[in-house]
């Protein structure tokens, strides 16, 4: 899989570099081979996950493999909650999606850092 878009794209001429991932899993004695992936890099991004890498303590390769898990992690779980808001307005109880919605708009204002409300009581029927 190559970094097309706005790190490769920037300049065709870009010098790039390629890393190699090789993901080994423990299975008792034995290791099985899952996979192995070549990254055409330019030499910003490069640069910028060796910085990175170097912060976390760790190599090029763990830490470029740790923001591809997280991404997938992260895409998996809203998948899951749009799923779940997509049951809730399909099932057709009109007076439960009232209370349900409510209660979220409730829950996220509460459990933010800023004092700055999502959902403000002034601008109800207006923006939301």
């Amino acid at each position: 899989m190559s970094t097309e878009g706005k790190f490769s794209a920037q300049d065709s001429a870009l010098r790039t570099k390629s890393f190699k991932f090789d993901k080994f899993r423990m299975y008792g004695v034995t290791q099985k081979r899952l996979m192995t992936l070549t990254l055409n890099l330019s030499p910003e991004l490069e640069q910028y996950l060796a910085q990175k890498a170097r912060e976390q303590g760790l190599s090029v390769e763990a830490y470029t493999l740790q923001i591809i898990t997280n991404h997938i992690l992260l895409k998996e779980k809203q998948s899951k909650l749009v799923n779940l808001l997509q049951s809730w307005i399909d099932e057709d109880d009109a007076k439960e999606q009232q209370e349900t919605g409510e209660y979220l708009i409730h829950a996220l204002d509460e459990d933010r850092l800023s004092d700055r409300k999502l959902f403000p009581l002034e601008l109800k029927g207006v923006t939301w």
